[in-house]
């Protein structure tokens, strides 16, 4: 009540100057929060942002010698393949297999139109695509095992290029798998 008395006493200009102020002082409050927020958000983003640039400059690196061995030893030897032909031979439990042909060896270069022909230049090794057709008959779930226990036997230099699942007679199905190995020479 001592407030609103002393203020009452004061000229009608002063009251509006107190006013004023009261109110850029509020403004202001609420102004530094604001840039408190968006300092934390600018923080937030600009590590964010160098992330980025790291994963792009490793990206960009990937000429180096040290990626480059690394990723060449996802690449499978032909004593590999080998082993994955007589894998997939061995089939799995109520899976039949009826054919395993490995194609011969494409040697990747410039002279492909396969989306794979300028890895030579990245790996700066001679890399050769060998393609391995099957043909099997089982159920679902056991060629769905079958399929991941060659996956899991070779995690890395495997890739699965087509899948054709076609029932035969409920519930065999018949699976035409073509699956590609990248080795290097």
């Amino acid at each position: 009540m001592l407030f609103l008395t002393k203020i009452s006493t004061l000229s009608q200009s002063r009251r509006i100057l107190i006013l004023l102020f009261g109110i850029l002082s509020l403004i202001s409050a609420a102004q530094y929060g604001f840039l408190i927020k968006i300092n934390k958000t600018n923080n937030a983003l600009t590590t964010k942002n160098q992330r980025i640039e790291e994963n792009i400059a490793l990206l960009e690196d990937l000429g180096s010698n040290k990626l480059r061995l690394f990723y060449l030893n996802d690449f499978l030897t032909e004593d590999n393949i080998n082993k994955l032909t007589r894998g997939l031979l061995s089939g799995g439990a109520n899976v039949e297999i009826v054919t395993v042909k490995k194609t011969r060896p494409i040697l990747l270069d410039d002279k492909n139109d396969d989306g794979l022909s300028s890895l030579h230049n990245v790996f700066g090794k001679d890399l050769l695509a060998t393609d391995i057709e099957v043909t099997l008959l089982g159920d679902y779930f056991s060629i769905i095992k079958y399929l991941q226990s060659i996956e899991s036997d070779f995690l890395h230099g495997l890739y699965w290029q087509n899948l054709t699942y076609d029932v035969v007679d409920y519930p065999v199905a018949k699976v035409a798998l073509t699956i590609r190995t990248l080795g290097a020479r």
